[in-house]
């Protein structure tokens, strides 16, 4: 990170970069370039490894040295002069992709200042592969936790053409991002910020995200699980989240769905982190209502309406009942009273 700016802006330009997802780092000049159409003018090389101590952590004490060797692939049909050099970097805008640093950045975390790399130019013929050798000098008064750098390689002028003239090309650096631990008391500790979930969603999936803040000093990929409780607190299914590097001093976004399409109301959502070597756990909840509101306040206004359409009915088919009754009656009135006058009639 640069030291020119504040210490707590360090969160969004640390001098350390999201190696997860970043793979083989390919950029045009100083930009990060991710697909190259390979080309008779297009230099592509790519970095073995692209990560160096990610998976297994190359630990050191202060004053230790160790060696390790890369490897650079010229994967184009002409023969390359590169020169490979050790940067510290910071983060791009998107917080994942690590930009170099030309100049010493002085940051807490720095590690090119260590690194030795030998040969640090080397001409690599067209589908040829060459070795970089890159010592890790560690001073005796390194701070103890995290160290990170990258080496690149970048083409010197262009490709060699066959009659030794250099073509213009598309320049082009790869790299591989070191990190290095120093033995020592090391302080971790990380935060879960902004958790949540949608207040209300009416058809699945539903969507989630949330922040892992940093505050070690050392980089951890936390181990990430949310569990759904219903509204009678009966877990009812657990979420796994892809493990990622977040970096000293840095917050990084995390975000995915449950691939729920139906719920039935009230929700609890329990987020649950581990990370870092002593088995650190963080945690989280927050709430959420899954529920066809629109589905089934459609439901029951069909429902009334057809209630209401069958007592509609109903009162029509009683009140034509009353009518004949009604009229009836009046018939039965009318028959009684002729036979009466009948009755009376015969009598005379």
């Amino acid at each position: 990170m640069k030291t020119a700016r504040p210490i707590h802006t360090l969160k969004k330009i640390a001098t350390l970069a999201d190696a997860l997802g970043v793979g083989t780092l390919l950029f045009s000049n100083t930009i990060f370039a991710q697909d190259f159409t390979q080309t008779d003018d297009t230099v592509t090389l790519t970095a073995i490894p692209p990560r160096v101590g990610d998976q297994e952590p190359i630990k050191l004490a202060p004053g230790a040295k160790e060696q390790v060797q890369l490897r650079i692939r010229n994967n184009s049909t002409k023969a390359i002069t590169i020169n490979s050099v050790a940067q510290d970097f910071m983060l791009d805008l998107d917080g994942q992709t690590p930009i170099p640093l030309n100049e010493d950045s002085g940051s807490r975390w720095s590690l090119a200042d260590w690194l030795v790399v030998a040969p640090n130019q080397q001409t690599i013929e067209p589908q040829e592969t060459a070795g970089t050798s890159v010592l890790i000098e560690v001073p005796e008064d390194a701070l103890p936790g995290g160290h990170y750098a990258m080496v690149t390689h970048e083409p010197t002028t262009g490709v060699v053409s066959e009659d030794g003239e250099s073509a213009s090309v598309i320049s082009q650096k790869v790299g591989s991002l070191f990190y290095v631990i120093v033995d020592g008391v090391i302080h971790e500790e990380a935060f879960i910020r902004d958790f949540s979930f949608p207040q209300l969603t009416e058809v699945g999936p539903v969507d989630f995200s949330f922040f892992v803040d940093n505050q070690s000093d050392i980089h951890i990929k936390p181990q990430v699980s949310i569990e759904i409780y219903n509204l009678f607190n009966q877990k009812i299914d657990t979420i796994q989240i892809e493990s990622k590097n977040v970096f000293p001093l840095y917050s990084r976004g995390f975000s995915g769905s449950w691939d729920r399409v139906w719920g039935h109301g009230f929700y609890t959502a329990k987020l649950i982190m581990s990370y870092g070597e002593q088995g650190n756990v963080a945690l989280a909840s927050t709430t959420f209502w899954l529920f066809p509101v629109k589905i089934v306040l459609s439901i029951l206004v069909i429902i009334l309406v057809l209630l209401a359409m069958l007592i509609s009915i109903r009162r029509h088919i009683l009140h034509k009942n009353q009518d004949k009754d009604k009229q009836i009656k009046e018939l039965e009135d009318q028959l009684a009273e002729v036979s009466k006058d009948q009755l009376e009639k015969h009598e005379e």
